[in-house]
């Protein structure tokens, strides 16, 4: 095991200016009176755990790469050993994740939404976070200000071709902000039947004023590319996300279950396409006074479509 402590009596920095890999050894960085923490390249954990922490810090820890654009975290699983991530702030000092985007604004012009252009920036094509396998929780962490050309603006989770474990994320009290991806603005979620079944709890997470740009199979705010995905989302709000396609809020594009309970506002979400605030082409199940209102669509459900 491989501890970092960082702080002291006052604010500093902690900087990493390589890629970070966690092999072979299981690695912890503890924060404290820390601010920003830097790094330039990725930080990656292959088949060990890393634990990241700031619950004595004094102010937000942002982690992000001394140009302003962001790395990204990945979790990869190639063996049967663990493979596993956890990133612990606290109700009062956030952990910030943060990408390349300054703003992204979203506004009404006449009857219809249009989302604000988004410069191309040649160095940062990925999500914040791209999981392949392994376990994932995340304690009052704060993804924001990203712009992926590909899946997932702040997170997204994926077995590609060779990959063959299943990945389990849990987010509690997280707020994704502010993002923007070609497919899937805020989060994306993909895994093979055959490999087994993966799991994504967000318990009183808030997803705001993320964008999908493309139209295209993996659109929505929250989407999945079938596979054998679970999805339970408690508590918590999607509001104020726009798609080019279909489902403003989430799309659900898999026969596995998703559950949408603890109160949670479905609102003011747009969709180019259909759906609103959800578009449901597989099993869904809403329940526990779940609040869907004042989302809106091109074509047909201004709340939910189903198909």
């Amino acid at each position: 095991r491989f501890t970092v402590t960082h702080g002291g009596s006052s604010l500093g920095e902690f900087a990493a200016m390589g890629s970070i890999t966690v092999r072979d050894c299981d690695v912890t960085f503890h924060f404290e009176n820390t601010n920003t923490i830097y790094f330039n390249n990725e930080l990656t954990v292959l088949d060990h755990t890393l634990t990241m922490e700031c619950s004595s810090a004094t102010a937000d820890v942002v982690l992000q790469k001394a140009d302003g654009n962001m790395g990204t975290i990945k979790v990869k699983k190639n063996s049967e050993s663990t493979a596993s991530l956890t990133i612990n702030g606290s109700s009062t000092k956030q952990f910030v994740i943060a990408g390349c985007l300054d703003e992204l604004v979203i506004e009404k012009v006449g009857d219809s939404y249009q989302p604000a252009t988004i410069p191309s920036v040649s160095d940062q094509t990925n999500s914040l976070m791209e999981f392949n396998g392994g376990d994932v929780t995340m304690n009052y962490v704060t993804l924001k200000n990203n712009w992926s050309t590909g899946y997932g603006g702040a997170i997204y989770m994926v077995q590609r071709d060779g990959d063959g474990y299943v990945f389990n994320v849990t987010l509690a009290n997280c707020v994704i902000e502010n993002c923007t991806a070609e497919n899937g603005g805020a989060v994306v979620m993909y895994s093979k039947p055959e490999v087994g079944y993966s799991a994504v709890n967000m318990n009183y997470c808030t997803v705001t004023n993320c964008l999908t740009r493309a139209k295209v199979d993996v659109d929505g705010t929250i989407s999945t590319d079938g596979g054998a995905n679970g999805l339970y989302i408690n508590g918590g709000s999607i509001r104020d996300n726009y798609t080019n396609g279909g489902g403003g809020g989430i799309n659900w594009n898999t026969y596995s279950p998703l559950t949408v309970t603890g109160g949670c506002h479905i609102e003011n979400n747009h969709a180019r396409v259909n759906g609103g605030g959800l578009e449901i082409k597989g099993n869904a199940t809403l329940e526990g006074y779940v609040v869907i209102q004042d989302n809106e669509c091109g074509n047909h459900g201004g709340g939910i479509y189903v198909s």
